[in-house]
């Protein structure tokens, strides 16, 4: 099973929630990692955009789905707060990861919510572990 048909079968039965770092199994997260680097790096093999769908599902406050039931009237902000609120949820995903890799903590009252995690002011209490 592809990548990104797996991303579709874990958002639809996880919704929004499971499109926070916190929650995301390893798979979805080195998925999301992996487009991370390709984008960083201005890769000619940047894979499908589970990042980019997990943005809008959130920003719209519904998951997008593989048939597009459920996509009849998603809103797309002007491209500069949409890049805006991308970046933001990209640097979620990493410091999930660097999270789990144990270089960072994060205070759990600080985590990402649905609600806040495509938030520019959103506050994170951070420490970086030796």
């Amino acid at each position: 099973m592809s990548d990104i048909k797996k991303y579709f079968e874990y958002t639809e039965k996880e919704g929004l929630c499971g499109l926070l770092p916190q929650n995301m199994p390893d798979y979805i997260l080195h998925r999301m990692l992996e487009e991370i680097d390709a984008i960083d790096t201005n890769s000619d093999d940047t894979p499908a955009s589970t990042l980019l769908l997990s943005v809008l599902s959130i920003h719209n406050g519904k998951i997008i789905t593989n048939d597009g039931g459920n996509n009849s009237s998603i809103a797309f902000e002007p491209a500069e707060e949409l890049m805006e609120k991308f970046e933001n949820y990209k640097l979620a995903i990493s410091m999930e990861h660097m999270r789990r890799i144990k270089k960072i903590s994060i205070s759990v009252n600080t985590l990402p919510t649905v609600d806040n995690i495509l938030d520019s002011n959103r506050e994170v209490g951070l420490t970086v572990l030796t």
